[in-house]
């Protein structure tokens, strides 16, 4: 082989090792980096839901605790005096403030007032799980020791994931003594749903997690949910990448699947640039 030969083959053996190695470095090293700053920003995107769900639960917190200090609620829970119904629990009452369900009931258990409607509808609607006459006095909503006294979070009914408040009845200075307690909820539908969208700019979808109604993809979520931050990633869309969460609910241990998808715009400009490289190395 003429000298002339030989050193056109290592220059070929050369460029292509160097396009190896270039492919390899950016393969093993540079385009993981790109996948995980997508990984980071999605986890991002789930948190903020999970910020904007609590969000939510705390407004209607605040909405219950105002209506249940209040002299006027208080004294009807003694009195049962309808003007109190005809004046402040009409159909604008939930329309208005967005709230699907209200409870007034005493300190044992037993309903005063309470109702239930559909929003899109305006007609009422029954809840299983929540007595129309009487509770049982050991429900986790009605467990209050003081005036200053909550429970809230979410509460799995036949109508879907429930935000729900529960407050104390007591007079409008928070003294006693208590007369019972006040729930309100606000079903987790398509409307609260299309409002969580709009405030966060990020495509959420959340499922109900009630016993005896969760299906095998979602059981298998949750056991893979990672044990540090408790998201699950699934790739398995081309060009889309959908992130996993569980959110806590006042009955059980999780009440929500959370999913967040992302389309894989950062990973696809690493690729873009990861192919650039390759074929200027190679053109050089």
């Amino acid at each position: 082989m003429s000298l002339q030969a030989k050193v056109i083959l290592i220059l070929v053996l050369v460029a292509v090792a160097s396009v190896v190695l270039n492919y390899g470095a950016q393969r093993l090293v540079f385009l993981p980096r790109f996948a995980s700053l997508e990984r980071d920003e999605a986890r991002e995107d789930l948190e903020r839901c999970s910020r904007a769900i609590d969000r939510e639960v705390e407004y209607l917190d605040q909405f219950c605790a105002d209506w249940a200090a209040w002299d006027a609620a208080h004294e009807f829970m003694e009195t049962r005096d309808p003007a109190f119904v005809e004046s402040n629990l009409g159909i604008l009452t939930f329309t208005d403030n967005e709230i699907d369900l209200m409870y007034f009931l005493d300190p044992w258990g037993r309903v005063a007032w309470g109702a239930a409607y559909d929003l899109d509808t305006e007609e009422r609607v029954t809840v299983e799980g929540l007595p129309q006459t009487a509770w049982p006095a050991t429900h986790l909503l009605l467990r209050h020791r003081d005036a200053n006294s909550v429970v809230k979070g979410v509460l799995l009914t036949s109508r879907g994931p429930m935000l729900v408040a529960s407050r104390p009845i007591v007079r409008s200075d928070m003294s006693g003594p208590i007369r019972g307690t006040l729930i309100m909820g606000r079903r987790l539908g398509p409307r609260l749903m299309e409002k969580l969208v709009h405030q966060t700019g990020v495509a959420l979808r959340a499922s109900g997690l009630r016993e005896g109604f969760v299906s095998s993809e979602a059981r298998d979520i949750l056991n893979a949910l990672d044990e540090q931050d408790g998201c699950f990633f699934d790739e398995r869309e081309p060009g889309s990448l959908s992130v996993y969460t569980a959110y806590p609910g006042i009955q059980q241990q999780w009440a929500l699947l959370l999913r967040v998808d992302v389309p894989q715009d950062v990973t696809a400009r690493g690729w873009a640039a990861m192919r650039f490289a390759l074929l200027y190395t190679a053109a050089a």
